[in-house]
Order: structure tokens, then C-alpha cells, then sequence
């Protein structure tokens, strides 16, 4: 994120409560860490675009899913959908398909579908977006 910080912050780049990871300069709830790793422009409300749940008809089986999209660019972020039904244990990747679809330059849609039915449990998805530590020299 360093290096896109001057292109959408200019002067207040080194000012943390615009600039910074858990600043949200545009008041659409989304922090700058989490525009960044999705795409979106930080100084710009885009809470229409942050990840949404969906469900999808397979055969007459439906299942839960999340759809979000994903800055190709973003390689020192780690965006991971984590699964629980009950709010504590959350298990990422596990039991679920994910697809990816590219949107435009630089950016795509990933949808990850739980592969349990969504019939009765309680479900819960939850995208963790965190910085990549950089490399001891």
C-alpha cells in the first residue's frame, strides 16, 4: 500500500488518519487496507461494492456464498474467505469453490460457495484482509 499512498492521498500520504491502513477518508465503512485490497478507490464511498452474500440454485440445491472483487496488483495484501457456524471457529478454504472472473484492468470478481447445502445451519462468511510482512534483508 506504501506506493499507492502519494497517488490517491498526494500531501496527506503521511498522515495516518486519511492515509493510513485503518482510515476511511471517504466514510463508506470500508477501511483504506480493505479498499486497497479490493480494488476500490479509498477517497471515493464504495459501500456498494464491498463484499456482498449471495446464494446460488444448483440443481434445486441452494448454497451460500460471498462475492467480492480483488485488485490483481495488491500482492503484498492477503485476502482470505473464512467459513464458521457459530461465530467462533472460523476455518478458512475449507469446503468451498471458489470462481474467479476478471472485471477490468486490474481487477476481478471472486466468489467463494460454501459446497454445504444451505438448508437449516447457520452459515457465516468472512473476508480477513491483512498486509503481507515485508522480507528480513
Amino acid at each position: 500500500m506504501p506506493l499507492s499512498r502519494r497517488t490517491h492521498f498526494g500531501d496527506d500520504a503521511p498522515n495516518e488518519q486519511i492515509a493510513g491502513p485503518a482510515a476511511d477518508p471517504d466514510g463508506d465503512g470500508l477501511w483504506n487496507l480493505a479498499e486497497y485490497a479490493l480494488g476500490l478507490d479509498p477517497n471515493t464511498p464504495s459501500a456498494e461494492q464491498s463484499p456482498w452474500l449471495s446464494f446460488f440454485d444448483l440443481s434445486g440445491v441452494v448454497y451460500g456464498a460471498l462475492r467480492f472483487t480483488r485488485a490483481t496488483m495488491a500482492d503484498d495484501v492477503t485476502v482470505a474467505v473464512q467459513l464458521s457456524e457459530d461465530f467462533a471457529l472460523w476455518l478458512a478454504g475449507s469446503g468451498v469453490t471458489t470462481e474467479v472472473g476478471r472485471v477490468g484492468s486490474g481487477v476481478e470478481t471472486i466468489t467463494v460457495r460454501d459446497n454445504r447445502p444451505a438448508t437449516g445451519q447457520r452459515q457465516m462468511f468472512r473476508l480477513q484482509i491483512a498486509l503481507v510482512p515485508p522480507p528480513n534483508p
